[in-house]
């Protein structure tokens, strides 16, 4: 099983790619549980050339406009409620282009690390990481349950436990 950065860098990717309802609920699940979409965003265009971490994040504003009924006919385990799901993902790409436009491009690609996890850095502090290149390949698998089990495995150490 590929890590589970790498299974969001493709999925940022496929969001980036298509108009898939899905895609909003796991990109918020991905920023609250794994890793800020910022830093999903800048390790993922080293696996695809001819992206810029920008360019993803204005293809996934583009492409994450669903009316009410399409909300309606997602299948979940739960109800999603379409506006705090919206106004996370809205947060989280606005974070995310906040911290794309403070790296340098020579570091664009890389995965950094502090303690031995991967973490989003303070673009201020880049030599206190250790920094991993990412490789084409991995492939983000396809499940309807792939949001609970994405929260049952990976999620954060709280008592929080966020809900798109």
């Amino acid at each position: 099983m590929d890590h589970p950065v790498d299974l969001a860098t493709n999925k940022i990717m496929a969001a980036a790619n298509r108009r898939e309802l899905r895609d909003i609920v796991d990109l918020v699940t991905i920023h609250e549980t794994i890793l800020p979409l910022g830093a999903v965003a800048w390790a993922a265009v080293e696996k695809s050339l001819g992206y810029t971490p920008e360019g993803l994040i204005a293809e996934i504003r583009r492409n994450s406009n669903y009316p009410a009924a399409e909300w309606r006919a997602l299948h979940s385990t739960e109800p999603i409620d379409p506006i705090p799901t919206m106004g996370k993902l809205r947060t989280a790409l606005g974070d995310a282009e906040a911290f794309v436009t403070r790296m340098p491009t020579h570091k664009v690609g890389l995965l950094f690390l502090q303690t031995g996890k991967i973490v989003q850095p303070d673009p201020d502090r880049l030599e206190s990481y250790q920094t991993h290149a990412g490789q084409p390949r991995g492939q983000w698998p396809t499940s309807a349950d792939i949001t609970s089990a994405m929260l049952e495995r990976y999620k954060k150490s709280s008592s929080h436990q966020p809900k798109p």
